[in-house]
């Protein structure tokens, strides 16, 4: 892409395309592939937004007399910020559809809630002259080729920046995407392309360590407060440290958040380890069963844990709560119990759901477990891709020529 006209033709004939999911390679339709992309992987959070940066038409002076129009570089003071009719006109007669009118409308960085772009050759203001991809594939191509029959980018044009987020539910990746094309005034189009994926973990590592140090710096006045209170009072007069308790307690579950985000995000630096691609794999594999298998097993626990509360809830202190009835009979399923508690309680019921409880919990539905992640254990063993383990060894052997550890046989 080198020129507007270049430039047109991607848009029309390729980027448009691949915003929206296409037939599959047999001719199928896509189906339940709403908002997905062409790649058929990734979904759109919202819509694409094409935003266009533009300056003001300035006249030249050339010994005094007027010769032509100025083309200078985009710069904060000679950005066009006034609204126009389809065309930069004025006015019009002519009548179009709502998106394509809208796109020759100026909006502030406030209302598109857009910030400030750096690019390659200057510096972009958050506002501009924005279209928005929503609708069907037919009305986008309509839409792009009014655009273009009505100069939507033209020699005033000095960036066009297209922005989009995407989503990819198969490793719950968020992907921010932005493509900015640069129209210098020297002629030419310089196009760059900016992908940044990002996942929960990394967001929740962002947040939860960006608010730990800001709750670091509240809590460290709090202690400067507290010792000048207590500077003043040589100690004799009451100090509630109260509140500095709490700012300290929020600091320790933001860190304890941060290490939990942190520590999730380690896993997959070693994802291309053998066993550890099998642990990931066997849960896959195993993930329906498991979901169903989890739904059957709540129902039964919770008809026991009704069962004891109810009997027992009057002559047990395990049994006081359903809290604590829950917690029971987890430390039952866990083989760790007192059944002497049960039989002082009732010298038949007790005995009797307490064997119930170990016959159905334990001897069936533990036993429905482990054969669920056996049999998906077998299954990742015979499908687990062999070049992980390469990578992995790869990688090892490159930490420890790098440590100097590896010891070479020649």
């Amino acid at each position: 892409v080198s020129t507007i006209d270049d430039y047109w033709n991607w848009l029309e004939n390729s980027f448009v395309e691949n915003i929206r999911a296409q037939q599959w390679y047999n001719g199928e339709a896509p189906r339940n592939l709403s908002g997905y992309i062409n790649d058929k992987t990734n979904r759109f959070i919202g819509w694409a937004t094409m935003r266009q940066l533009r300056i003001k038409s300035q006249l030249c002076l050339a010994n005094n007399e007027i010769i032509l129009t100025c083309q200078y570089e985009y710069s904060l003071s000679n950005e066009d910020k006034h609204s126009y009719q389809p065309g930069w006109l004025n006015e019009t007669k002519e009548t179009y559809s709502s998106s394509v009118s809208q796109s020759f409308q100026y909006k502030s960085s406030k209302d598109l809630d857009t910030y400030t772009y750096v690019g390659d050759y200057g510096v972009y203001e958050g506002g501009g002259y924005v279209y928005e991809f929503r609708g069907r594939l037919v009305d986008l191509q309509s839409n792009l080729s009014t655009l273009h029959q009505l100069g939507w980018i033209d020699d005033k044009t000095r960036a066009v920046i297209i922005q989009l987020t995407l989503y990819n539910p198969n490793v719950q990746l968020f992907t921010s995407v932005t493509f900015l094309a640069e129209f210098l005034s020297s002629s030419g189009v310089y196009p760059t392309a900016r992908f940044e994926p990002f996942n929960f973990y990394e967001v929740g590592i962002i947040v939860c360590a960006w608010t730990s140090v800001g709750i670091y710096i509240w809590r460290y006045h709090q202690c400067e407060r507290i010792g000048q209170l207590f500077k003043e009072t040589n100690g004799y007069v009451y100090i509630n440290l109260q509140f500095a308790s709490y700012v300290n307690d929020i600091l320790t579950i933001l860190l304890g958040f941060s290490c939990f985000f942190g520590t999730i995000k380690s896993i997959k630096l070693l994802r291309f380890n053998q066993r550890l691609c099998l642990f990931i794999e066997t849960l896959r594999y195993a993930r329906t069963e498991l979901i169903s298998f989890s739904m059957m097993f709540s129902i039964i626990f919770i008809a026991f844990l009704s069962l004891f509360y109810l009997i027992f809830s009057g002559k047990i202190s395990s049994c006081s709560s359903l809290l604590d009835t829950a917690r029971m009979l987890f430390e039952i399923t866990l083989m760790k119990f007192d059944a002497h508690e049960l039989i002082e309680a009732s010298a038949f019921l007790g005995p009797f759901c307490f064997s119930l409880f170990i016959i159905l919990v334990i001897f069936i539905c533990m036993s429905m477990f482990v054969s669920i992640i056996n049999d998906s254990f077998r299954l990742a063993r015979e499908n687990v891709d062999p070049h992980n383990q390469q990578i992995f060894s790869f990688m090892l052997k490159k930490f420890q020529r790098w440590t100097g550890t590896l010891i070479e046989f020649n």
